[in-house]
């Protein structure tokens, strides 16, 4: 819809449109939903074993994050275990 300039001597119209697709998104404040269902874990670590943590990131190709590795080295582990908590 133009709209008109307020000054008594102009003659310029602009014009203003909004996208259709954006009218009717709400988002929910916060993080972005993931495509699988998560749960936040709190873990606690010594200074040793926080440093042990840090230089096995360092020793990964893409420095993982510190929750990525402690994701992967808890994948490592429960792989050496069948589901009945015997050694593989």
């Amino acid at each position: 819809m133009p709209i008109q300039d307020s000054h008594p001597h102009s003659t310029q119209e602009v014009t203003m449109s909004i996208p259709a697709s954006s009218e009717n998104v709400r988002r929910k404040p916060g993080r972005p939903a993931l495509a699988f269902q998560t749960e936040p874990v709190t873990v606690r670590l010594t200074p040793d074993t926080l440093a042990r943590l840090d230089d096995w990131r360092r020793g990964q190709n893409d420095l993982p994050t510190r929750p990525e590795a402690f994701r992967r080295l808890m994948e490592l582990g429960l792989r050496q275990r069948d589901p009945h908590g015997a050694a593989a």
